[in-house]
C-alpha cells in the first residue's frame, strides 16, 4: 500500500496540470466572437466616417477678394498699427447695398486705443504721426475689395509712391480721408484682416 502512494499521488498531479491548461484555452476562447475570430482591438478600429460626411456638407467660405502687402520695415510702433486696426476691422460684416467705411469701422486713431506714433506720408511728406501705418491696411483692402468686383465710392491716393503696393494701387486715409467700398452682390460678405508672416492680408468672404 506505502508502495503505491506515490504513484496516486503522481496521477493526481499529472491531472491537474491538464485541469489548467484547459481552464487556459477556455479563457481564450472567452475573448472569441461568435464566428470563432478573435474580437477587434479597439486600438486599431477603423475610425468612422462621421468626420468625412461633416465635410462633405460643410461648404467652405467663398473668398471673393484677397490681396496682401509686405511690411518692409522693422518699426515696432508701425507694425502695432497695423494689427490694431486689422483687429478693429476683422469679422466685419457689410450687406448687399451696404457700404464699407474705413473710418467708421477703425474709428479715432488714440493712445488710449494703443496706437503709437510712426512714420506716415502726410501732404507728400514722410512725418510722425499717431496711428502711423495703418494706410497699409486700407491699402490691402482696397486692392481685395477691387478684385472681388465691388464698387469704390471713397478712395484717396497717397501724393508720392508707397513702398508696400504698386503705383495707383493705394489708398490712403487720415481724419479728413477715408476708404469706402459697396457690396454690390446678393449676399452679406465679410471682411478678414490680419497680419502674418510679415504681411498684412485682407480677404472678403461670402458670409453663409
Amino acid at each position: 500500500m506505502y508502495r503505491l502512494l506515490p504513484l496516486i499521488l503522481l496521477f493526481f498531479a499529472l491531472w491537474g496540470c491538464t485541469s489548467n491548461i484547459d481552464g487556459t484555452n477556455k479563457t481564450t476562447t472567452a475573448t472569441q466572437t461568435s464566428s470563432g475570430t478573435p474580437s477587434t482591438d479597439p486600438t486599431t478600429e477603423p475610425l468612422s466616417n462621421t468626420s468625412d460626411t461633416t465635410a462633405e456638407t460643410t461648404k467652405a467660405p467663398v473668398i471673393l477678394g484677397s490681396f496682401s502687402t509686405p511690411i518692409l520695415d522693422d518699426n515696432e510702433n508701425r507694425t502695432g498699427n497695423i494689427k490694431i486696426a486689422c483687429r478693429a476691422i476683422y469679422g466685419t460684416v457689410i450687406k448687399p447695398g451696404k457700404e464699407f467705411s474705413f473710418n467708421s469701422v477703425v474709428g479715432d486713431r488714440t493712445e488710449s486705443k494703443g496706437y503709437k506714433e510712426a512714420h506716415a506720408f502726410v501732404n507728400g511728406e514722410e512725418v510722425n504721426e499717431i496711428g502711423g501705418g495703418i494706410c497699409q491696411v486700407a491699402s490691402t483692402i482696397f486692392n481685395a475689395a477691387t478684385e472681388a468686383g465691388f464698387e469704390i465710392t471713397e478712395r484717396h491716393q497717397h501724393p508720392e509712391e508707397v513702398y508696400y503696393v504698386e503705383l495707383g494701387k493705394d489708398a490712403t486715409v487720415s481724419s479728413d480721408l477715408d476708404f469706402k467700398f459697396k457690396n454690390t452682390g446678393s449676399s452679406d460678405i465679410m471682411l478678414k484682416t490680419y497680419v502674418d508672416d510679415g504681411k498684412v492680408f485682407a480677404e472678403i468672404l461670402e458670409k453663409e
